[in-house]
């Protein structure tokens, strides 16, 4: 199959290449002085460990950040994120929502264009929508939308079933378009890749993949409708990571991603470093069971479990402490007034007391039996296990580690198969993103439906589509999380970049589009 798919993208590559595609630099001359200025980059390189995120297009993809990203470069949405994390224009030049009605328009920029030349209308975007409804995409939701219609050759308008708070940043702001001429022939996007698939609407064109080796090659789309991109050629490539701060030092690269201990690898070097919160490490109790099933037994577990230890020795600092309440503290939705569960070890003591153990040599002990349980994760959160197991251990816990492959690990969260875990998830983007990572069904979700209260809450900020008004339902959320305390988070991972002075790499602010931290906003590359 892959090998299939490798032949097919060798003749993309024949195509693209005889239909002259070559980026802005075969036409730089003939453009204006905005597509020709002195910052132009002729190329631009980023390793990446991994290699492999699938082909660039919306069914292609691994269905991960960085896949979303390669693909973003290729396909445009209706709107896009700056660096603050504004709504910002992209295919629409404006837009407008009435309240009354409870519909968004979108009015479409005049001039752009398919990759292959073919003007862009609110017809593709009504087809899109259809398309997507027959082919669904696993990260785009579109059941809260009633009908879509083009009111105008480059004017569409959504009609939603209900107010929904999020349709900026998870439909208009994600949702690649798809070319009707094109995709209307394509049956099966799923399972077949054809050449015709990676023609977008996005500042980049794809010249070249190769999955197997995690090739990328990007060029500048000449007629792109915000200008043509001032990097012309933009590659990604597999690289050993233990590789990559030499090749950049040398030049070979332009940017890394790595983490917190770059900021001493590269001190004192004429190299930018950047970071900001990435990923939240949290521990899941398994409350379906006894005795994670009480409450008052998880607040005690989280007393005895030292945050600021864990940060500090398993990640050499390089990590930033986790809010009980979710949020980091730099959203717009942080609220300070939540109880965090302050590493207190007489409070825990005092909490098992009240539920009937009592401490009894080195463990505490109810009914004749000694407290204990199992510590499950994979190898990406081992240095945590080992610390939260040494921790409650300390305090008079019988805690033991359980390792586990990262899929078998996700198996049997999924199968709730363990007492407490070590879990990843995201924590960034529109607090959607709450909705799934407690009621939803997937192995990081909480499943948590025992607090009416605090359903009921999620449901309602998903119908707020004013700002202060879901912000004051995410306050009571957040307390009401902590007390219920499904969870307790621990840390947000640094996420660091390290480059050149090329290009100005950036954060997206809660994350680039649905909520990716990676500082590769394709806007960085465009203008």
């Amino acid at each position: 199959m892959k090998k299939k798919l490798f032949k097919t993208i060798a003749l993309l590559m024949l195509v693209v290449m005889i239909l002259g595609t070559g980026g802005c630099a075969s036409k730089a001359n003939e453009t204006s002085s905005a597509k020709a200025t002195n910052t132009d980059i002729e190329e631009y390189a980023i390793p990446d460990a991994t290699g492999n995120w699938g082909a660039p297009t919306p069914y292609g993809l691994i269905p991960r950040g960085p896949g979303f990203i390669r693909m973003s470069y290729v396909f445009d949405s209706l709107i896009w994120k700056d660096e603050k994390g504004d709504f910002i224009p992209a295919l629409a030049k404006e837009w407008v929502y009435n309240e009354e009605e409870n519909t968004y328009t979108f009015e479409l920029q005049e001039n752009a264009k398919w990759h292959d030349g073919e003007a862009i209308t609110a017809k593709d975007v009504t087809f899109t929508i259809e398309y997507m409804k027959k082919h669904p995409l696993a990260w785009l939701n579109l059941k809260p939308i009633e009908k879509v219609t083009a009111i105008e050759e480059n004017k569409v308008e959504f009609k939603l079933k209900e107010k929904w708070a999020p349709f900026y940043a998870h439909i208009a702001g994600c949702m690649p378009i798809l070319p009707e001429h094109i995709y209307k022939e394509i049956k099966n996007p799923e399972k077949l890749f054809s050449e015709e698939q990676i023609i977008g609407s996005g500042p980049f064109k794809l010249a070249h993949y190769n999955g197997e080796k995690g090739e990328y090659v990007f060029e500048a789309f000449d007629d792109y409708y915000q200008g043509c991109p001032k990097v012309k050629k933009l590659k990604f490539f597999k690289m050993n990571p233990q590789m990559q701060p030499k090749a950049l030092l040398q030049g070979k690269v332009d940017a890394i991603f790595t983490n917190g201990d770059a900021k001493e690898l590269f001190k004192g070097k004429d190299i930018n470093v950047i970071s900001d919160i990435g990923m939240v490490t949290k521990v899941a109790f398994n409350h379906h069971k006894a005795p994670f099933d009480e409450k008052t037994f998880r607040h005690a577990m989280a007393y005895f479990i030292n945050r600021d230890d864990i940060i500090d020795i398993a990640h050499r600092g390089h990590a930033f402490k986790g809010n009980t309440g979710i949020f980091s503290r730099e959203s717009a939705y942080f609220e300070k007034d939540v109880e965090q569960y302050k590493y207190n070890p007489e409070k825990g003591e005092s909490i098992l007391e009240k539920l009937g153990y009592k401490k009894e040599g080195d463990y505490y002990k109810k009914d004749g039996e000694v407290l204990s349980f199992t510590v499950l994760g994979n190898e990406r959160v081992k240095r945590d296990v080992d610390m939260i197991v040494e921790q409650l251990n300390h305090e008079g816990i019988k805690a033991e580690a359980i390792y586990k492959d990262r899929q078998t690990a996700d198996q049997s969260l999924n199968n709730w198969d363990f007492d407490i875990s070590v879990v990843e998830c995201g924590a960034i983007g529109d607090p959607i993103f709450l909705n799934r990572e407690i009621l939803g069904k997937g192995f990081t979700s909480d499943r948590y439906y025992k607090s009416e209260k605090m359903s009921k809450l999620l449901k309602e900020q998903l119908l707020a589509t004013n700002l202060e008004e879901r912000k004051n339902i995410l306050k009571e959320f957040q307390k009401t999380y902590a007390e219920e305390l499904p969870a307790y988070h621990i840390y947000f991972s640094e996420f660091v970049f390290v480059y050149n002075d090329k290009a100005n790499l950036y954060f997206t602010n809660e994350g680039v589009s649905i909520g990716i931290p990676l500082a590769l906003n394709k806007m960085i590359f465009v203008k």
